[in-house]
């Protein structure tokens, strides 16, 4: 008999903690990812006031350390033992995707593991007048807390999570590029580096910001006793010239085109800026965010292959990914101050950004626009052209099958008949086709049994197949038709939804390069 032993496998938390710490480049990525817990519980919990204060508190340490303060008014973390479990993604929001931030900003900015602390005021916990504790040591698996009486809430009368960490100034050091670090005339102190951090804030959460979802203010504790407090603004490009598309299957927005350069950094003025927007080589190129969070910026080469140039740099692409569900977005990595490399969604918008957004020099070509009529002459010739090939009508084409505007109601209305999109005759089969570009409505339907009615009114019969073809068709609309089949079953044709792509896959881009080709030939 086997005499089975066990070896110790379980880590050891400051191993864990020191470990975790070193992910993280500078205080901004620490502060962010506390900035974004707590706009996820506002968010998340659509909670009527949506306010974040960070606070930066100077001391006189040796070390010169900054105490850095986060409170929102979410509705207080739901489940601390979860938010404090190392691989436990949160639920709030997709902001929430790893379930190590937290963790990683606290190791980084304290990696004693000695000084930071959680105050927590839960709904049950204020209905309660108590609070929870939570402060270090962090102890994997058996974290300590303590319930409290209210009056300990050291936050304001609108907060609901408070999380107090001590930074290590050598952290904040970090933010400015060491290039730019020896220049004698560089500020490198309290003020300088909270109005580096002011800036950030500005840039990462512009959207949030510029579309007043979230409200956002910056305080300042100096050791002298001094307060200073700055509302939080957007970083924002000037645009010289700039369009707008969209790709909705891949959930993005993208405004694209040349900006002029900021003006030079004012101390908490966000319409100035010391590395945003500058229009030059480290500030141009593709900005990408998630439901208005940036994630990356300054992206060029790993999109379009080749190295970002000088005469590129007034262009800017920014593409702003929309989503409630993880199942539409590219992973990022755990700091998020990247996307993971070889994401099949990441993957994907660049290769629609390489054909729809191309820059040129010190501009942008315009992306090819496709028009609905477009696409239904390229639906009509692709069902021609197969029908053809089909019978083997590739020398001496069959007549036409495939008719667009085909009218109908034609015994009543004699002119001004309404006109079915494409009418397919192959000779065994009769088939309607309503086709629109983007999204299907519950009034396609109606309209594509009206073309039914006209064309039995006409024909004595009922044609054979009623299409609905569409880029998407919601749920709603799906119920519906399968409702209407079961319903007009005997009387009408049984409705079918197909996706353009169900005829020619990438049905869109199949026009793009038609098109690129004529431009070419012309």
């Amino acid at each position: 008999m086997e005499n089975k032993n066990y070896l110790n496998t379980q880590p050891d938390s400051n191993d864990i903690w020191k470990e975790l710490g070193g992910n993280y480049e500078n205080a901004e990525q620490s502060i962010n990812e506390l900035v974004d817990n707590a706009i996820s519980n506002i968010l998340g919990n659509n909670t009527e006031l949506k306010k974040v204060q960070i606070t930066l508190e100077e001391t006189n340490d040796v070390d010169q350390a900054i105490i850095i303060s986060i409170e929102d008014s979410g509705l207080g973390i739901k489940d601390a033992g979860e938010a404090l479990t190392l691989g436990k993604a949160g639920s709030d929001t997709v902001l929430n995707e790893h379930g190590f931030g937290l963790i990683q900003a606290l190791s980084a900015a304290n990696k004693e593991n000695d000084a930071w602390e959680i105050f927590n005021r839960s709904p049950e916990n204020k209905a309660n007048h108590e609070i929870m504790h939570i402060k270090a040591p962090y102890v994997m698996g058996k974290q300590s807390y303590t319930m409290e009486s209210e009056s300990r809430w050291r936050g304001h009368e609108w907060g609901s999570t408070l999380l107090i960490v001590r930074c290590n100034f050598k952290l904040f050091e970090n933010l400015i590029p060491a290039e730019n670090a020896v220049r004698p005339s560089l500020r490198f102190d309290f003020h300088s580096v909270a109005d580096r951090i002011y800036e950030d804030l500005g840039f990462t959460y512009a959207s949030l910001l510029e579309d007043n979802k979230v409200e956002m203010n910056l305080v300042l504790r100096y050791f002298n006793g001094k307060t200073e407090e700055y509302k939080v603004t957007a970083v924002t490009p000037l645009w010289t010239k700039k369009d707008e598309t969209e790709n909705k299957k891949l959930h993005l927005k993208c405004t694209y085109g040349q900006i002029a350069t900021l003006p030079d950094r004012v101390p908490f003025n966000n319409q100035t800026s010391s590395r945003y927007y500058k229009g030059n080589i480290t500030s141009s190129g593709a900005e990408i965010r998630i439901n208005g969070r940036v994630m990356e910026y300054n992206k060029f080469e790993e999109i379009y292959g080749k190295k970002n140039h000088p005469m590129y740099n007034s262009v800017l692409i920014q593409v702003d990914i929309v989503s409630d569900s993880r199942e539409y977005l590219p992973a990022t990595r755990t700091t998020k101050n990247g996307f993971r490399v070889g994401d099949e969604h990441l993957t994907n918008i660049y290769k629609w950004l390489r054909k729809t957004v191309v820059p040129t020099k010190k501009s942008i070509i315009k992306p090819i626009k496709i028009s609905e009529i477009e696409k239904k002459k390229k639906l009509a010739r692709l069902i021609q052209n197969g029908y053809d090939i089909e019978h083997g009508f590739t020398l001496n084409p069959a007549g036409e099958i495939a008719v667009r505007e085909y009218p109908v109601f034609k015994q009543i209305l004699k002119k001004e008949c309404p006109r079915v999109d494409i009418f397919v005759d192959d000779q065994e089969t009769k088939s309607i086709i309503e086709a629109k570009k983007e999204t299907a409505s519950v009034i396609d339907i109606y309209q594509l049994l009206m073309y039914c009615d006209g064309y039995c009114l006409d024909n004595d019969k009922m044609p054979d197949e009623a299409i609905l073809v569409a880029k998407s068709f919601p749920e709603g609309l799906k119920r519906v038709v399968e409702y209407l089949n079961k319903k007009n079953i005997g009387s009408y044709p049984i409705i079918r939804c197909k996706y353009w792509d169900d005829y020619q896959e990438n049905f869109d881009e199949s026009i793009i390069e038609e098109k690129k080709l004529k431009m070419k030939v012309g």
